[in-house]
C-alpha cells in the first residue's frame, strides 16, 4: 500500500470535493487515458486502472470516509483492477455509458467476452471486546455463481450465444433527439450484442444462479470502526466464465461502557475513574481497568485536579499496522457522595471549616479573575 498515490490527488481534486466534482475529474481522466484512445500505451492503461481505483472509493460514502480516516489500509487497499474489462464490471453498464456514452463505444469494446462479477457488500458488527482481541467471523451471504445445470454458457444446450438482431452485434442503438443521435445499450441484449438463442431453463440464460455460501473472514485486533476489509474474488461471479468481484466487510464496533477510542489514534483508548476527593488532594495510587482485563495501579499525585489526564503507555489496543499497541489516557473525575453518612459528613464539616483559610490554586486564579473583571470601568 505504500505504493499507492493518494486518490484525492490521482483525480486532481481537493479533500473537500463533491460527489459530481469527483465523477467530473474521472471522467476527465477516463476520456484521456482510454485504452481505446491509446492503444499499446501500458502507461495510459496504468493510470486508467489507477484513476478507476480513486473513483471507486471516492464515489462511495462509506469506502471515502472510511479512507480519509485511515487512508488506504482503511478500504483494504483500494479495488486493485487488473484489467481494464474489471472497470466496467465493477461500475456497470448504466455508469460506462455515462461516462464514456458512444465515444468508445458503450462500455470499452467489453461485448461479447467474460465480464467481471458485482462486488458485494457488507456489514459486521463486531462487540468491543471482539473487535480489542481479534475475531473470526463466518459470513453467510447470497450471491451468484455460475449455473450448474448449463455450466454457466446461459444456454439450454450448450450452444454459444448469437449475434443480436436488434443492434447487429453492436450492443448498442442510436436514439434521435433533436439534431442529434445518441447511442445507447440495446434493449434486447442489454448492451452485450450477443443473445441466447435457447436460454437455460433454470436461470432463464443468464449462466448465473444465486447460491448460498458461507466466507470465513478474519477480523485483526484493533480494527477500527469503519474500515472495510476486502476478500478478493468473494463476490459474485462473472458472467461467461469473467472473474469474481470482492466481497467488501464494513466493520461496525459497538461502543463500550468504559472505554472511548481517540479521534486521533484508535489504538488509544480514555477511561474516567472517579476517585475519592480525598485522595485526589492528598495523593495516593488508584485501580485502573484495562482493555485487556487486568487493573494497573496509577499514582496520583497531592492535588490532583478533577479532568486531568494521565497516560498509561502499552495499554490501549493492538496497533493495525507498525505493531505494538496504543496507551490508555486515565481521566480523572471526582467521586462526589450524594448522601453522605454520618461520619464523612462530620469530616467533610471539619474540612470545610479548614478551607476556609487555605484556598487552592484553582480557586485563587478563579478570584483573581473575578477581581480583574470587578476593576475594568464602565
Amino acid at each position: 500500500m505504500a505504493d499507492k498515490r493518494d486518490y484525492y490527488e490521482v483525480l486532481g481534486v481537493a479533500r473537500e470535493a463533491s460527489a459530481d466534482d469527483i465523477k467530473a475529474a474521472y471522467r476527465k481522466l477516463a476520456l484521456k487515458n482510454h485504452p481505446d484512445k491509446n492503444p499499446g500505451d501500458k502507461a495510459a492503461e496504468e493510470r486508467f486502472k489507477e484513476a478507476a481505483e480513486a473513483y471507486e472509493v471516492l464515489s462511495d460514502a462509506d469506502k471515502r470516509a472510511a479512507y480519509d480516516r485511515y487512508g488506504h489500509a482503511g478500504v483494504g487497499g483500494g479495488a486493485g483492477f487488473q484489467d481494464v474489462r474489471d472497470i466496467f464490471g465493477a461500475f456497470g453498464d448504466d455508469l460506462a455509458s455515462e461516462l464514456f456514452g458512444s465515444f468508445f463505444g458503450g462500455a470499452g469494446g467489453r461485448r461479447g467476452g467474460p465480464l467481471r462479477g458485482r462486488t458485494l457488500r457488507v456489514e459486521i458488527v463486531l462487540s468491543f471486546d471482539e473487535m480489542a482481541r481479534g475475531v473470526a467471523k463466518t459470513i453467510t451471504l447470497k450471491r451468484n455463481e455460475a449455473c450448474g445445470t448449463c455450466r454457466g454458457t446461459g444456454s439450454r444446450d450448450g450452444s454459444r450465444p448469437v449475434a443480436c438482431a436488434t443492434c447487429r452485434g453492436q450492443g448498442r442503438v442510436s436514439v434521435n433527439q433533436g439534431f442529434f443521435a445518441i447511442a445507447r445499450p440495446c434493449p434486447r441484449c442489454a448492451g452485450e450484442g450477443l443473445v441466447v438463442e435457447n436460454p437455460c431453463a433454470a436461470c432463464q440464460g443468464a449462466g448465473l444462479a444465486p447460491q448460498k455460501r458461507e466466507i470465513a473472514l478474519q477480523v485483526p485486533a484493533g480494527v477500527p470502526d469503519g474500515v472495510i476489509l476486502r476478500v478478493s474474488g468473494a463476490g459474485e461471479h462473472g458472467p461467461r466464465g469473467g472473474p469474481a468481484g470482492d466481497l467488501n466487510c464494513v466493520i461496525r464496533v459497538q461502543s463500550h461502557p468504559l472505554f472511548e477510542r481517540s479521534d486521533d489514534d484508535p489504538s488509544d483508548l480514555f477511561v474516567t475513574v472517579p476517585v475519592p476527593v480525598a485522595l485526589a488532594v492528598l495523593g495516593g495510587k488508584v485501580d485502573v481497568p484495562t482493555v485487556a482485563g487486568q487493573a494497573v495501579s496509577v499514582a496520583l499525585e497531592p492535588g490532583t485536579e478533577p479532568g486531568h489526564i494521565l497516560r498509561v503507555k502499552g495499554e490501549g489496543l493492538p496497533r493495525m499496522q507498525g505493531g505494538g499497541r496504543g496507551s490508555l489516557f486515565v481521566r480523572v473525575a471526582y467521586d462526589v457522595p450524594r448522601a453522605p453518612g454520618r461520619a464523612l459528613r462530620k469530616a467533610l464539616e471539619a474540612l470545610r471549616e479548614a478551607e476556609a483559610g487555605e484556598v487552592g490554586p484553582a480557586r485563587r486564579r478563579f478570584e483573581d479573575e473575578v477581581k480583574r473583571l470587578q476593576r475594568k470601568p464602565r
